[in-house]
């Protein structure tokens, strides 16, 4: 375990602003929206039925949004950045940093990272690749403390590098909590190595000429 960066700092500090500014604009439409249905129907000729339906849509949309912020509260705002930041290569090394600073104690009783790619699309894929790290296991954060984990995955040569057509996609997911009260993923792109490339060229042009 080890202490955030100034940067990390900065960041997890950003990303804090963030999440608070997402529950204050929510909450403030829905204060305006209410007022405006208690008050506004009569003057403007507006069926009270409507307006109360729509009150209820916005209370529920703001309900889940608050929900979503206090299941989140209390472990505050988490940054993951990999190295290198641009692709990683198969046959090469992707490193990966986690930031936490949780805005009460908050047990870490498991903290993993799984790199995982995936084929196919969203609703029928296929797990072509995958591989997790435990980060903390049994550790408590206190409130406010700062803390980082690191995690280191070699790609293997053969893995299949990040595409469109057929889709490949990559990412590293980081839960917290076994059944998981936290989830959180970042995209990653793989590239094969310039031999891969090399080949997968010449093969193609190969196949256009046979053809």
């Amino acid at each position: 375990m080890l202490e955030p960066t100034p940067d990390e700092e900065q960041a997890l500090g950003r990303l804090r602003a963030r999440e608070n500014a997402s529950l204050y604009g929510a909450l403030l439409p829905l204060g305006l929206l209410t007022w405006g249905t208690l008050n506004g129907p009569a003057l403007r000729g507006i069926s009270p039925t409507v307006s109360f339906v729509v009150l209820g849509l916005a209370l529920a949309a703001a309900g889940y949004g608050l929900w979503k912020f206090v299941r989140r509260g209390a472990i505050g705002p988490v940054l993951i950045r990999l190295s290198p930041g641009g692709a990683a290569k198969a046959g090469g090394t992707l490193g990966a940093r986690v930031a936490i600073r949780p805005r009460k104690s908050i047990p870490l009783d498991p903290l993993m990272i799984r790199l995982v790619a995936r084929g196919g699309s969203d609703k029928d894929h296929t797990i072509l690749y995958e591989s997790t790290r435990l980060l903390a296991e049994v550790v408590t954060l206190a409130e406010a403390e700062g803390a980082v984990f690191e995690a280191a995955f070699p790609i293997p040569a053969d893995a299949p590098a990040t595409s469109a057509n057929p889709p490949v996609r990559w990412r590293a997911e980081v839960t917290m909590g076994r059944p998981p009260i936290f989830e959180r993923s970042v995209v990653v792109r793989v590239e094969a190595p310039r031999q891969r490339r090399r080949r997968a060229r010449v093969e193609g042009a190969l196949e256009k000429e046979s053809s």
